[in-house]
């Protein structure tokens, strides 16, 4: 995950929330995972790591409640 956030292209790998509220995919919907547990998990780590503005932005891309 350090190489996820080094190089802060959320993005473009885990997808993008969009005006409407949807979510737009991102590379790694192409391997067809459960990308909402991924992101919650990249949203964890970042807020563990003190990260709160991009955890936010993380769990919003879940689409999970922080209690951030």
């Amino acid at each position: 995950m350090w190489q996820l956030f080094a190089h802060r292209q959320f993005d473009m790998l885990l997808g993008s929330l969009q005006m409407d509220g949807s979510r737009r995919p991102g590379a790694i919907d192409k391997f067809r995972l459960d990308t909402q547990s991924i992101v919650e998990v990249v949203a964890e780590d970042t807020e563990t790591k003190g990260h709160f503005e991009d955890a936010v932005k993380l769990y919003d891309l879940a689409q999970v409640s922080s209690s951030l």
